[in-house]
């Protein structure tokens, strides 16, 4: 699967997929960032009922500001257009495909 690029354009239509979203907040400038993406490409195609998006924060500025993002790279997790998850710095294989399986079996019924 391959990775979408999030836009302040296409996010509603992203959001909108009923599906855990994965957003990666990205820069061109950042080393960590690109060690991040190569882990976060590799596990896009293990999860095809799984959206994976990235945002550079230096080309959709106010999507950073949207989600607060002051550090990248950044990892949020958001299902049923509902922030389950935000964390900074670069996330292992296998904490990401935890952190997955544990978005998919979130309950959200009392938040929506």
């Amino acid at each position: 699967m391959s990775v979408a690029i999030l836009t302040k354009e296409n996010i509603g239509e992203v959001l909108d997929k009923d599906a855990v979203v994965l957003i990666e907040f990205r820069a061109s400038w950042c080393g960590p960032c690109e060690v991040f993406d190569d882990i976060y490409r590799s596990i896009s195609g293990k999860h095809q009922d799984v959206v994976f998006a990235t945002v550079d924060i230096e080309t959709e500025p106010d999507l950073a500001d949207d989600f607060d993002i002051d550090s990248v790279p950044t990892l949020v997790v958001i299902r049923e257009k509902n922030l389950v998850f935000s964390h900074v710095g670069i996330v292992s294989t296998q904490d990401m495909q935890q952190l997955i399986e544990q978005a998919r079996l979130l309950d959200l019924s009392d938040i929506n």
